[in-house]
């Protein structure tokens, strides 16, 4: 399989969603698009397979005018991939394997190689996917970011990278205690329905009295060892347990300058998408925007309202998580 280098923007556009930067080589990125498209999209696979690489090439011939755009996307450097025969080996975690074997009784006398491409095609020329992806990753740091567990080291960002790639919830021990928390940081970014909404707690990032009240009475307290709550767990010590809290009320404004960004590069991704599979109609349309329009204002807020949709599903897969571990 040849080096996807040049072609995988996947990573660029995680850095651009996350809190924590973490490298994703080639064979993470190709593991995440395959347990991504299988777990999350499964039922567009069909679509995906319809529009593979062979009808983009096409695409790519007839529409030669948008040959600089392509460039920059690095999809042409992808399609030529079918005259070359260098090749580089991709390792595939064992939960990627399995569902290769799926995806080869699914589409039968397609190989290994057919359908990886496939896959990555269907995710990187897809604007939807590929910010679906980024709100999942933010979203993934950000409640790790709270978790007692993060804090007190029991677990990490690169394992939690290990489970995102595999499509799961990292995988943290939740305390009863820290449910709130979790809970307060759910409700909050369920608020942000539009794109004002979420610039206005973006701008509000740090000046919340709220905030100020509550490392008074709550935090003093916790740093001199002291917690006059019950159910404390041993294992938690209370500064951590501060701390959890205190990160859990800046959260929603760290997530909201997040998602202003992701909606941003969102938009241009929207824009740039002319070689989208079935976009005959309004490709035309897409580019004389670029050109014509400077202000993308407006556009950027209309499309912020699938970064909420993409976000509400995420949080109420987290709900569930997080919730299940409630005591009586």
């Amino acid at each position: 399989m040849k080096e996807y280098n040049d072609v995988l923007k996947l990573p660029v556009y995680l850095k651009v969603g996350s809190f924590f930067p973490q490298r994703f080589d080639i064979s993470e990125s190709v593991n995440l698009i395959i347990n991504y498209t299988w777990k999350k999209q499964k039922k567009d696979l069909d679509m995906i397979f319809q529009n593979e690489y062979d009808k983009i090439k096409s695409i790519n011939e007839v529409m030669g005018i948008f040959q600089n755009l392509y460039d920059k996307m690095g999809l042409l450097d992808i399609i030529k991939e079918e005259d070359r025969s260098e090749g580089k080996t991709v390792i595939l975690t064992d939960e990627s394997e399995k569902i290769l074997k799926e995806l080869m009784d699914k589409y039968k006398g397609k190989t290994v190689t057919q359908i990886i491409k496939t896959l990555i095609l269907g995710v990187l020329m897809n604007p939807d996917y590929l910010m679906d992806i980024m709100v999942r990753f933010s979203l993934s740091q950000a409640f790790l970011f709270i978790s007692l567990d993060r804090i007190s080291k029991k677990y990490d960002y690169k394992r939690a990278k290990e489970d995102f790639i595999n499509m799961s919830i990292p995988r943290i021990d939740v305390k009863n205690i820290e449910i709130e928390n979790f809970n307060y940081v759910f409700g909050e970014l369920k608020k942000l329905t539009g794109y004002d909404d979420a610039m206005a707690i973006a701008k509000n990032f740090g000046i919340n009295e709220q905030f100020f009240k509550e490392l008074i009475g709550y935090g003093l307290p916790s740093m001199l060892g002291i917690y006059e709550g019950d159910n404390l767990p041993k294992s938690v010590k209370p500064i951590d347990l501060a701390t959890s809290k205190f990160f859990s009320r800046a959260l929603p404004s760290m997530v909201a300058i997040k998602f202003i960004t992701i909606a941003t590069l969102y938009t241009t991704l929207k824009d740039t998408s002319g070689a989208l599979p079935g976009s005959y109609s309004t490709i035309y349309d897409k580019m004389i925007g670029i050109l014509l329009i400077n202000d993308r204002g407006t556009y950027i807020k209309q499309n912020y309202e699938m970064i909420y949709k993409s976000m509400f599903n995420t949080v109420r897969e987290w709900e569930e998580y997080i919730n299940s571990f409630r005591g009586d």
